[in-house]
């Protein structure tokens, strides 16, 4: 199905999209720890042949040319705990040419001191047609002294051009786009001279002034010097030591300026210090347009930061249901996604655990209060014995709500209660009602075990439906492309002009077929990775779209009549009329 774009005709000329405090909530029912017979089919329901769907995707990395493999150094025989956290995927239109390109990272190795030494990363252009061409050299993406972990996109300094921002064990570099095609690192010179361990990190404007901030999470105070012996299976062998064994690092804030100057004022804004973060997600979570802050942590609980009209953040992580789990103590959380997957208008999130533990989702309640419903929405039927990583929450198959994708492997060599390399998980959403895991008929990928940790979603070959990316630890990256053919769908692509160009927590409701979707823009997400800017809306195909209302972080309020289906559309930030061009 070929695809018509639409571009806003402004004064602002933009590329088109395509190829141009209260009591918490009682938790349910605790959750039977009894592990299931297997981890990769879960209950002999979800195991029947006879369960059909329309979510399939088709392991095409082959084709793609992206051939990069995220290296954990391993094989040096540490059992280092730096080794766990793997790598994320970042999803970013470099060139903005219309089609998203990838940049992975590639971890790093362990000498002979124990010292993290990083590995190069990789940035692969998207030339239409399903492959990607090796940029990395050319475009100065390459340079890693840190051992890196994650990619947080955002147009730090709205010039238009997507920057990227790589986290990992020695710190943080920010290589800025130049719009050329190729990036400088210039990490230390605009202040992040952060060089604690950094997993994750998401940006949003905080402050309300039009300038992405920038969140960055910190995991644990391992390094050579703390690196105690854990015992492995037998009396003389070594594991990985959990994060247990070490005192968590606290997170640190940053706000942006005109100048393109960080300036670290976590303890102003009121930071917790005794974190072990994993996961960030930036979102308006209580539809004020004020962007907030959660961060999942390991083994400790939680932290939703509300934002406090720009100028502070006040922690309500325990009164808002979603600091622990529903058996109401901590979780090993990882990955962490925004969705609304029952269509009732109101935020709801998703957070990948570790071992026993299950996905969790919190169900939006409204006033940032939350309540845990994994059980009744048929999650943990899967069983408990999954390590969860990447998370992704979308319309695989046009039909209105948001399926949820979970990347899975472990983080020791010699677990018992569970396999080393594990099935993801494809969780189709049941009309809001339910949820239930259709990975096994979802393609030759998603029944298969792989040692996965970060993932990222977009619509890589611009036909309208959203692919995946998965990160994974000594096996090569994967791309797996959507097939879907049901339903129509709407893509968009929203530019902030009194909102920062990134407008994180702009909030967009699509009423189709009388029936309304709600998707928003975040700031982070997944597990160290970062996600395609656009937006993307699956419904019937019988119906048309009756009307798009853009609640801006500013405030302005913009209502767009008159939208064909299967287009993508690119919005500027406006009180003005739209003028809406047609391009076949």
């Amino acid at each position: 199905m070929d695809i018509r774009f639409f571009i806003l005709i402004l004064s602002l000329s933009i590329p088109g999209c395509g190829n141009t405090v209260g009591p918490a909530i009682a938790p349910e029912a605790p959750l039977n720890d009894k592990p299931p017979p297997s981890p990769s089919t879960g209950t002999a329901s979800e195991r029947s042949s006879d369960i059909t769907s329309n979510i399939f995707f088709e392991n095409s990395t082959v084709e793609s040319g992206v051939a990069f493999t995220n290296r954990n150094g391993e094989e040096a025989g540490h059992f280092s705990i730096v080794e766990s956290l793997g790598g994320g995927v970042g999803i970013l239109d470099v060139d903005r040419d219309g089609s998203d390109d990838i940049w992975l990272p590639g971890g790093g190795t362990l000498g002979e001191d124990i010292q993290p030494v990083g590995l190069t990363n990789g940035l692969f252009r998207n030339t239409g047609n399903w492959h990607f061409d090796n940029v990395t050299d050319r475009a100065g993406a390459a340079k890693s002294e840190i051992y890196s972990h994650g990619i947080a996109s955002g147009d730090f300094d709205n010039d238009g051009f997507a920057d990227a921002l790589v986290t990992g064990y020695g710190g943080l570099r920010l290589f800025h786009n130049l719009g050329d095609g190729t990036f400088e690192e210039i990490a230390s010179d605009c202040g992040l001279s952060d060089r604690s361990w950094a997993s994750s990190a998401a940006w949003g404007d905080i402050t309300g002034d039009g300038i992405l901030d920038l969140y960055v999470a910190h995991y644990v105070n391992w390094s050579p010097e703390n690196h105690p012996f854990c015992p492995g299976p037998t009396e003389a062998s070594r594991e990985v030591c959990p994060p247990r064994e070490f005192k968590g690092l606290p997170d640190t804030f940053y706000t942006g300026s005109i100048a393109g100057v960080f300036n670290n004022v976590s303890a102003e804004y009121g930071l917790k210090g005794d974190g072990k973060g994993l996961g960030v997600l930036i979102a308006d979570f209580n539809h004020d347009q004020q962007p907030d802050i959660y961060v999942t942590n390991d083994t400790v609980p939680n932290v939703l930061y509300q934002n406090e009209k720009g100028t502070s953040l006040s922690d309500v992580s325990l009164a808002s249901g979603v600091s622990l789990s529903g058996r109401g103590v901590p979780d090993g959380s990882m990955g962490v996604q925004l969705l609304d997957y029952d269509n009732n208008g109101i935020f709801d999130i998703w957070v990948a655990n570790y071992e026993r533990e299950s996905n969790a989702v919190y169900q939006g309640q409204g006033n940032m209060l939350f309540r845990h419903v994994s059980n009744r929405t048929g999650v943990t039927a899967v069983g408990a014995l999954f390590v969860g990583w990447g998370t992704l929450c979308f319309d695989a198959d046009h039909d209105g709500d948001e399926d949820v994708f979970v990347s899975n492997g472990h983080v020791i060599r010699y677990p018992r209660a569970s396999p080393l390399r594990q099935t993801p998980l494809f969780f189709e959403n049941m009309a809001g009602e339910r949820f239930r895991n259709v990975a096994e008929q979802a393609g030759a990928y998603m029944s298969q075990p792989h040692m996965a940790r970060g993932s990222a979603t977009s619509d890589l070959d611009n036909d309208g439906d959203w692919d995946v990316v998965v990160m994974h630890t000594g096996e090569q990256t994967s791309l797996l492309q959507n097939t879907c053919r049901t339903g129509n769908y709407l893509t968009m692509e929203l530019f902030g002009r009194s909102s920062s160009r990134d407008a994180v927590g702009a909030v967009v409701q699509l009423t189709a077929g009388g029936k309304n979707i709600l998707r928003q823009w975040v700031g982070g997400g997944s597990y160290a990775s970062t996600s395609t800017r656009r937006l993307h809306f699956g419904f019937d195909a019988a119906a048309a779209v009756e009307q798009v209302e853009i609640r801006w972080p500013s405030g302005v309020v913009q209502k767009l009549s008159d939208v064909t289906v299967n287009t993508c559309i690119a919005v500027v930030e406006s009180r003005d009329p739209v003028i809406l061009f047609q391009e076949n």
